[in-house]
This record gives structure tokens, C-alpha cells and sequence, in this order.
């Protein structure tokens, strides 16, 4: 690997994000194999320099999952999809962008596992989970929240919450994708979002799929629409992509 040029001297946060992003592609790439010393080729410093900023290759690897989750690239392409659309395109389109994300993010969080597990198993209390990274929570809750903007225009329409539909998609799209518990054919985001909006069951199966029939839906108004206020109309452009 040809040595980067060494990085200009950074107020200690700058430099911090400037190494976690330089050197998330070669933790994706290498895995748990990378050694600090192409860590440190990656973000154009030396060696030693890793340790005066991180503690340990741990917080290596943490710092770079934690850029690459910022939920912002996400939550403005979501902003920007189309609202003149079908629901069903909207919410393929928001779920292309937030896979586009998470598969980085999973690969990451396969590194951090292999260097930390260990330690990790040692520490924890029996009939106790280890618990889940502030920026990770934060994620979650970010992305939830720019789906349910997508939703609630269409709230009248659902049987439950907007707040649940967005719960649910999202928590398909992680748990299909995962990289120890993927399917031998994953789910793509089209699929996810065709099970999440009109289920597994036929239509001769007879379920009740009626607007607000699933337990936590939101009333209605006896005019028929759900409370909730109204959303301005954000067109597509002709003949352009629906999802930005």
C-alpha cells in the first residue's frame, strides 16, 4: 500500500472524524485483519499518532461505525422523495436509501464485534445485554421519525400508527439484512416494503385489512380521515426519480 500524505495538524475533534472517515473503507474491506499500521497509511499519519487520539483499536473501529451512522444523508434523502407519488414507491425509495447506509454500517459493526467479543463476553452479567452506542439509538430514532413524515399524509389509509408502520419497516430492513442472520435470497427493499404494506396473506384469507383494524391504530374522524394534520403536497419532477 503507497503511504498517504500525512494530514495537516487538526483541532483534536476534526482529527478524530478525519481518521474515522479515511479509515472506514479499509475496515470494510480487511475486516478485523486491518492493522493499525494500515490505519494509520489510510488517514496519513503515523502510527503512534492513532494512539494519542484513540485509546485502542476498538475506538478505532467504534469512531468510524459512528460516522458512517450519521442518520443526516438519510433523513434529507427521505426529505426529498416525491410526495405525488404512491405510497408504496415512496416507501421503496426511503428504504433503497436506508440499506444503502446499513450495509456499511453492518460490515463495521462485524469488525468492532471481532475485535471487542472477547472482552466483551468477560464483562457482561448473565441475563444482561449489552447496551446499544448512543449515535446507534439516535440513528433509530432519526430515521423512524423522517418515515413517519412519509406516512403520515397516508395515516387515513393505515390500519395502524404511523409510528408503527415506520417501526416495523425499519426493523424488517435490519433484521433481513443482518450479516449473520441473512436469508440464502435476502429481501430486497421492494420486497420489504410489499410485505410490511399488504402483509402475507391472500386476499381470499379473509382478514379484516381495513383501515384502523389492527390493535394501536389511530381513530378516525367520522368524516373518515385520521386527526392528525394536514401535509403540502411536494411534486415529482416530470419524468424524473420519485425518490429524490
Amino acid at each position: 500500500m503507497t503511504p498517504a500524505r500525512r494530514a495537516d495538524p487538526l483541532p483534536p475533534d476534526a482529527r478524530r472524524q478525519s481518521i474515522a472517515q479515511a479509515v472506514a473503507p479499509v475496515l470494510i474491506e480487511r475486516g478485523a485483519a486491518a492493522t493499525t499500521k494500515e490505519l494509520a497509511q489510510a488517514a496519513g499519519v503515523a502510527e503512534g499518532t492513532l494512539f494519542t487520539v484513540f485509546p485502542d483499536k476498538r475506538a478505532i473501529v467504534l469512531a468510524a461505525v459512528e460516522q458512517r451512522m450519521d442518520p443526516e444523508p438519510v433523513v434529507r434523502g427521505m426529505r426529498d422523495i416525491a410526495s405525488d407519488v404512491p405510497l408504496d414507491e415512496q416507501l421503496r425509495c426511503a428504504a433503497r436509501l436506508v440499506l444503502a447506509g446499513m450495509q456499511e454500517a453492518f460490515a463495521l459493526f462485524a469488525v468492532l464485534h471481532a475485535v471487542t467479543a472477547p472482552a466483551a463476553t468477560r464483562r457482561r452479567r448473565p441475563g444482561h445485554a449489552p447496551e446499544a452506542p448512543a449515535f446507534v439509538t439516535r440513528w433509530s430514532t432519526s430515521v423512524i421519525a423522517a418515515l413517519e413524515e412519509l406516512l403520515e399524509p397516508h395515516r387515513a389509509r393505515l390500519r395502524t400508527s404511523p409510528t408503527r408502520v415506520a417501526t416495523v419497516l425499519l426493523g424488517m430492513l435490519f433484521a433481513c439484512n443482518r450479516p449473520y442472520a441473512r436469508a440464502p435470497e435476502p429481501m430486497n427493499a421492494a420486497e420489504i416494503v410489499d410485505v410490511v404494506l399488504h402483509g402475507v396473506l391472500g386476499a381470499e384469507a379473509g382478514m379484516d385489512v381495513t383501515p384502523g383494524s389492527a390493535p394501536g391504530a389511530t381513530p378516525r374522524s367520522a368524516t373518515g380521515s385520521a386527526t392528525g394534520s394536514a401535509h403540502a403536497s411536494k411534486p415529482s419532477k416530470k419524468g424524473g426519480d420519485p425518490c429524490c
